[in-house]
């Protein structure tokens, strides 16, 4: 039986960027299955560490130890939603450490943070066919609120589902 190593939720730190960006590629490759030649990977990390050292939004990390194990980014919602809403981005945990509460962990903090916790309605975005994410935001009272239809870069017709909490404010 493997070691379970104990995670704990912190803030981002400029020294984590290049880990992050890392991490927040294979993420995205795992999620969507891409396949990214070396130069395109390479681009798209360093696109991702200048994402992350530049933007104002709340990046919250799941470490295990030294290593990430999870990322959740929130900030202020890009689609035109009722003033003071806040959006849930990104929630990512590795492949091989899903099902083991980091997921609930990253979404406890975000819901938890300046960001979100006093937004009246939480956004966030899922692939259409992520129904395994599709499940667990509901499970944190998300509901289907409308869908945006594209083609992957393969030229295959998919869409990404709009979520959205609304939350009660003390």
């Amino acid at each position: 039986m493997r070691e379970q190593r104990e995670v704990r939720i912190e803030p981002f730190e400029l020294v984590y960027a290049q880990d992050l960006a890392v991490f927040a590629v294979q993420a995205t490759i795992d999620t969507y299955d891409y396949c990214l030649s070396d130069v395109s990977r390479k681009r798209l990390e360093l696109q991702q560490v200048q994402d992350f050292t530049q933007t104002k939004d709340t990046i919250l990390l799941a470490k295990a130890g030294r290593q990430i194990a999870g990322y959740a980014q929130v900030g202020e919602p890009d689609d035109p939603l009722p003033p003071k809403s806040g959006e849930l981005r990104r929630l990512y945990v590795a492949n091989q450490l899903q099902s083991r509460g980091i997921g609930g962990q990253l979404m406890e903090a975000a819901l938890a943070s300046s960001a979100l916790s006093s937004a009246p309605l939480v956004s966030l975005w899922v692939w259409g066919g992520n129904t395994r994410a599709q499940q667990f935001y509901k499970g944190y009272g998300f509901t289907p609120f409308k869908t945006r239809e594209y083609c992957t870069a393969r030229y295959e017709p998919t869409f990404d589902m709009m979520m959205v909490r609304r939350q009660s404010l003390r």
